[in-house]
């Protein structure tokens, strides 16, 4: 018996399965033990630890599909359930349920509602957690093929297009802009003319090196209110959270940048590479000196924000931004490009990340013996695109090379055992 089919319209996604039927994940060490008891879970769920190979093995795998299996035996889904066991990839299995969820509750809606060959749909119409895996109806996906590339492509979804157009620049700039430049933008066409979405087609079109950022962060955003709308907490905040920044930081041999306390306890995952308790209002690789203007007005609250950004092949960096007044430190340095090597892009970040924890620990201490105010800004850049800068009470130097931060900071220190 389908447990599905006597349930109200419209309230698939929240429909708990009966005590004793969830499905229950362990803790790892990476994330802590969670229940599902909806379907809306499961794909939050594979969402979360799709990216994780190891943990999203242990319940998918060549010979088993516990995912499936529940579908199956609790909810009674044989086709849905038979659907996930043919592709079992994070992807697909989250847009299958996310399709399913859809076709249900559109099954359910009255007569009045649009008839089926009305194609258009608006994302603004559909539940802001699915956004991101919301399929176009059949006949209105994105198909093309690139020719130098040998590479044809179908994507239904805007992760799919994020992905797809990753995958391109990780290519190459060129196999990106043949479909993006300043001509034609077949990206942004598409966003625009089925899923109306014109704000997001036009940054799409304004910044084409950026558009991986752009569709993360209109996903995101709605995410992050509509958690905030329901009061909702966040899946991971704080310590979890942490754990799982720092998991990832381990696998790619990287140091962690120091966090004071206060910011740890709410710190958040907002995407991939994108972590801290402030959701970037632009992208940090580009963005950089509206974020360190933004500090020297006095314009942000304390936060804390870390992410991996570029354009291209080759200009990425890790980026780490700290606001504790009076202190501002931001760093973008390299990490992550193609012709970046990777134990020396490390090496730098340790100093950096060394060197930032002496400036919080001195800055921190004079505070507390009242040889600093909170009014006196000190801060520190160091950027692959803007000039560095140090500023603090007893001085300012600005236009030093990064291999001078050391150096700086030392002296930034020395300032502080002098009352002000």
């Amino acid at each position: 018996m389908k447990l599905l089919t006597p349930v109200e319209p419209k309230k698939w996604r929240n429909f708990q399965v009966p005590s004793g039927q969830e499905f229950v994940l362990h803790s790892t060490d990476n994330r802590p033990a969670r229940t599902l008891r909806t379907l809306g879970d499961l794909v939050e769920e594979i969402n979360l630890i799709g990216g994780d190979q190891e943990t999203f093995s242990i319940y998918v795998g060549p010979d088993h599909n516990f995912f499936a299996d529940w579908v199956e035996k609790v909810f009674g889904e044989m086709e849905l359930a038979a659907e996930l066991r043919r592709h079992p990839t994070p992807l697909r299995m989250r847009v299958a349920i996310a399709k399913f969820l859809w076709n249900a509750e559109s099954r359910a809606q009255p007569q009045t509602a649009p008839p089926p060959e009305d194609a258009t749909r608006l994302l603004a119409d559909v539940h802001p957690l699915d956004k991101r895996h919301f399929p176009v109806p059949s006949g209105q996906e994105l198909v093309f093929r690139d020719e130098e590339e040998k590479m044809d492509f179908v994507v239904h979804t805007l992760e799919e297009l994020s992905e797809v157009m990753s995958l391109l620049a990780r290519r190459s700039l060129a196999a990106l802009t043949r479909h993006a430049n300043s001509q034609h933008n077949i990206f942004a066409d598409w966003v625009e003319t089925v899923f109306r979405e014109n704000r997001l087609a036009a940054k799409l079109r304004f910044e084409p090196m950026m558009m991986t950022f752009a569709i993360e962060r209109f996903l995101h955003v709605d995410a992050e209110l509509l958690a905030a709308h329901q009061h909702r907490k966040p899946l991971f905040v704080g310590a979890p959270a942490l754990a799982k920044v720092h998991r990832l930081f381990e696998q790619n041999n990287l140091p962690f940048p120091p966090i004071p306390s206060p910011l740890a306890e709410q710190f958040q995952i907002f995407g991939k590479w994108f972590f801290g308790t402030r959701l970037l209002p632009y992208a940090p690789y580009t963005g950089f000196e509206f974020f360190v203007q933004e500090f020297q007005q006095g314009q942000t609250p304390d936060y804390v924000a870390i992410a991996h950004d570029g354009q291209g092949v080759n200009s990425y960096a890790l980026h780490f931004f700290l606001v504790k007044a009076p202190l501002g430190i931001f760093y973008q340095l390299p990490w992550g490009g193609v012709y970046t090597d990777p134990e020396w892009a490390s090496a730098q970040l340790a100093r950096s990340f060394e060197g930032a924890q002496r400036l919080i620990t001195a800055v921190s201490q004079a505070v507390e013996a009242g040889r600093l105010t909170c009014d006196t800004p000190v801060m520190l850049t160091v950027s692959l695109r803007a000039q560095n800068q140090a500023i603090w009470p007893m001085g300012a130097r600005s236009g030093f090379n990064t291999a001078d931060g050391e150096n700086i900071i030392e002296e930034m220190i020395s300032g502080y055992s002098h009352p002000l």
